[in-house]
């Protein structure tokens, strides 16, 4: 990990995608439950792994994201992360280690997704103005359906990130 450190110790701007992942067939034949499951943060730009975990399931994911952020350097770095560690105190860790975040939200947040969602799509007072907005989409076909992702940047509120998979 240190010689990982060393070589990309300067991040401002750059991204680090933490996600989790089930080996495929890791499982023993006598119980086929028990398959290895890892936390990984990756560093887009220089296409290494910061670093790892092993969980004891996919829903220790949101225990293992702060241990794994305690344990690599990603200041100035976006982090990005899916919809299961869209969580408080994993946002609180990623600003505590001095990176900025990018937390995926769906249905498992209902009162953050609908706050989300009325801000997208309110329409107040007359008077209300809308901040400005930066908008981004792209489609493709992509293991085996069709994906439509769509990003709105809202200045000084944050970002907004929808997938739909079909």
């Amino acid at each position: 990990m240190q010689w990982v450190q060393s070589i990309t110790n300067h991040f401002p701007g750059k991204l680090v995608a933490i996600d989790g992942k089930t080996l495929r067939r890791s499982f023993t034949e006598s119980d086929k439950k028990n398959a290895i499951h890892l936390v990984n943060a990756w560093s887009i730009e220089n296409k290494l792994v910061l670093g790892q975990l092993k969980t004891d399931t996919k829903s220790n994911e949101i225990t293992a994201i702060p241990e794994l952020l305690e344990a690599i350097a990603v200041k100035g770095a976006v982090v990005s992360i899916d919809a299961m560690g869209c969580h408080k105190a994993i946002a609180e860790k990623i600003r505590e280690k001095e990176a900025h975040y990018l937390l995926a939200v769906k249905n498992n947040q209902p009162r953050l997704y609908s706050a989300i969602h009325e801000l997208l799509h309110s329409k107040k007072a007359k008077s209300y103005q809308r901040p400005v907005i930066d908008f981004y989409s792209s489609e493709k076909e992509q293991h085996g359906r069709h994906e439509i992702r769509r990003c709105w940047v809202y200045n000084g509120c944050g970002s907004f990130l929808t997938t739909q998979k079909h």
